[in-house]
């Protein structure tokens, strides 16, 4: 393992994505020089050039030489054989994953890691929130922009760590975590993990790196050894029960910890899948010393993630929501609370899929979780690092869904379908670069209800 203290130059390959802005910052943070390479100029590489971090879109490498004091850091989003990395690899620098940079990070520091095929995100900015609400330092590595901080990186103190500890390609194997939790186990990157059964065997690796004086917790219904669980259905050692609805997101709730109980508790969450995220977050965060009542208090500000269920209008006549659901199960959970807090609307689903080998696999249930909206417009997939397969389109779910309205398009004549549209609510959904078109729609959608 490289000694990250004898550094002095990072580059990083895939600079934009989320998870490699969050570390670039750190570092530059600590007084290192920072430059990075995408292949996109997005809002996330501004952001970053703003700070004075170099953004390359086209690669240039005059100041950069194969020495001790330099570290290229690449993300396995990007494909070994792409032009920038490989350049670093046949010119003998010292590369390294960001894995393995996360993980040299938070080796010898108490780490807080939230793993689960879905809702790291939400959680890890809900426990973020809760500490810094009442007044714990900590550094966080977040895998979207917490509304709360306007970051998705939160850096006070060097000695407690949050972090998403992400399964893709394993990446969550580099972490050693002090107090972990496990939210969710759905099958997902079989690009990587080829069958379930190889998924959740890595999940149960992760579980067996905590530390050996730390504390693991899981959700009660995967079967996962750990003595500490949480549940929405059933008792655990952090449950809850009596949950109802009310207007605008927010439920009610009975909150239990082993005998303690704070009855008929209101929090803003929008969708039940996020009551189990609330719960994740708390259960790590009563590990590091908070109260039940210091947990809710925090939640009563809490202002959530962008992309994350995000309604950017919200009228009698119209509502248009973001979502970054890519999974099935997500898509399910997204529009069910949905219709959970809009009613019987008529909802119109815009879904982009992420991945063509994701596609693939799960095409029957993208095409039963999206056959739950009344309209269906299916965008082009967004390949990320991937290269098509032959006969796998954005088009080919609408054979597997049961829409009334149904079609694809190309995201240049999203806008048109929109304009066209009867429906009343709509819904944004995908991983990839569907969310350039939300102020586009939203903007269409404001022109309709001003000429109505």
């Amino acid at each position: 393992m490289i000694e990250l203290n004898n550094i002095k130059c990072i580059y990083f390959v895939g600079i934009g994505g989320i998870g490699m802005s969050s570390l670039a910052k750190y570092f530059y943070e600590k007084g290192m020089s920072i430059s990075g390479f995408d292949d996109n100029l997005t809002e996330i590489t501004r952001e970053l050039e703003k700070k004075g971090i170099k953004v390359e879109n086209n690669f240039t490498y005059s100041k950069l030489s194969p020495d001790d004091s330099t570290l290229i850091v690449y993300t396995p989003a990007i494909n070994p054989s792409h032009k920038v990395l490989k350049y670093f690899i046949d010119h003998n620098f010292q590369i390294l994953k960001r894995s393995d940079v996360l993980g040299s990070i938070s080796k010898d520091t108490k780490t807080l890691a939230v793993a689960g095929t879905h809702g790291k995100t939400t959680t890890c900015s809900m426990l973020a929130h809760m500490l810094e609400y009442n007044n714990i330092k900590f550094t966080a590595f977040i895998g979207g922009v917490a509304k709360n901080f306007n970051d998705n990186f939160v850096n006070n103190n060097d000695d407690l760590i949050i972090v998403e500890a992400d399964e893709y390609d394993r990446t969550f194997l580099q972490l050693y975590p002090d107090v972990a939790v496990i939210t969710s186990i759905d099958s997902d990157h079989l690009d990587i993990y080829k069958t379930f059964d190889n998924l959740k065997e890595a999940f149960v690796a992760f579980s067996n790196n905590v530390k050996s004086k730390g504390v693991l917790i899981s959700n009660k219904k995967l079967d996962i050894d750990s003595s500490n669980t949480f549940s929405i259905k059933s008792k655990a050692t952090y449950w809850i029960d009596n949950i109802e609805a009310k207007k605008n997101g927010v439920y009610k709730f009975d909150i239990h910890y082993h005998n303690e109980v704070l009855k008929g508790q209101k929090v803003s969450l929008f969708g039940k899948h996020n009551i189990n995220n609330f719960l994740a977050a708390f259960s790590v965060a009563h590990n590091c010393g908070l109260s039940i009542e210091q947990c809710v208090n925090a939640m009563h500000q809490y202002k959530g993630v962008k992309r994350r269920f995000e309604v950017h209008i919200n009228t009698k006549k119209c509502v248009l929501i973001d979502d970054y659901a890519h999974h099935p199960v997500e898509i399910i959970n997204a529009i069910n609370t949905t219709k959970e807090f809009f009613g019987s609307r008529k909802i119109m689903c815009v879904f982009q899929p992420h991945l063509y080998s994701r596609t693939k696999d799960y095409a029957v249930e993208f095409g039963d979780a999206l056959s739950l909206a009344d309209e269906l417009i299916v965008v082009d997939i967004y390949p990320a690092r991937e290269k098509p397969i032959e006969g796998v389109s954005g088009g080919m779910l609408l054979n597997y869904s049961s829409n009334k309205v149904k079609m694809s398009c190309s995201k240049n004549e999203l806008l048109k379908k929109i304009e066209l549209s009867k429906a009343e609510v709509f819904l944004i959904l995908g991983a990839g670069d569907i969310s350039e078109m939300v102020l586009p729609v939203k903007k269409v959608l404001e022109n309709k209800l001003k000429a109505a």
